[in-house]
């Protein structure tokens, strides 16, 4: 409610940094430290343009969104972050995520309203980051998540399997690395495009003409799962 937003900061009051491709807003409160901060996530976002225009073709921020510039905020504090989830309409998060993508469906189109953040940011060991899922993974070069494989057999690329700790992660990139054997990363990027636009189903059958689709993925993905191909993964080796 409104009195318990009143005790933390409003996002409107926050102080800002922005360049070409990104504003970031970080607290007022010890202003100096949370800059510093500011200029850290600066920097990696910059670092990330290459592998977004890896995923997306083109990197949309601003010149494909009318001059919008992606905003990020900063959180000082773990109510802070539930503050700011809050203040964007996005509900209260996981008491375990440090950060979260803020986005709402519109017009056929997605709309992101920021990345927020968590301070958890700044101190969780690498090997426990879960602000990612599968398919950033995958396009980062990431296959740490590999370590964690479990019981794949109970799971299904066609049912929505989120909400089983870190399952998510590393089914959704060893089901990508299925597809890029079968393919290539080529035909993953087209697939990633046109599911903007399209089901995942859809896009598959767009990108792939020769594939059956999510059904096809699915059953060679476990196929993939049960010859353990994931193995040469490990060591991050392609």
């Amino acid at each position: 409610d409104s009195s318990e937003w009143a005790r933390y900061e409003n996002i409107d009051s926050m102080l800002r940094i922005e360049d070409d491709y990104f504003v970031i807003y970080y607290s007022r409160k010890d202003s100096a430290d949370e800059h510093n901060k500011a200029l850290v996530c600066q920097r990696y976002a910059h670092e990330a343009i290459p592998q977004g225009e890896r995923l997306m073709k083109n990197y949309p921020y601003p010149n494909q969104l009318n001059g919008r510039k992606l905003p990020i905020y900063l959180a000082n504090s773990d109510k802070s972050f539930q503050n700011i989830c809050l203040q964007l309409n996005h509900g209260t998060p996981n008491s375990l995520a440090i950060g979260l993508y803020c986005f709402r469906y519109g017009s056929g189109k997605v709309f992101t309203d920021g990345i927020i953040i968590s301070p958890k940011a700044w101190t969780v060991r690498e090997k426990k980051i879960r602000a990612n899922e599968g398919l950033a993974e995958y396009f980062a070069g990431n296959y740490d998540r590999l370590r964690e494989v479990g019981n794949y057999s109970r799971l299904d690329l066609r049912d929505d399997f989120r909400g089983g700790g870190n399952t998510e992660y590393w089914a959704g990139l060893s089901a990508y690395l299925s597809l890029e054997e079968a393919f290539s990363s080529a035909a993953v990027s087209d697939v990633v495009v046109n599911s903007y636009t399209s089901s995942i189903d859809k896009s598959l059958k767009t990108a792939i003409p020769s594939y059956g689709g999510l059904s096809q993925w699915n059953k060679e993905w476990h196929q993939f799962m049960d010859a353990k191909e994931y193995i040469k993964y490990k060591e991050n080796k392609r």
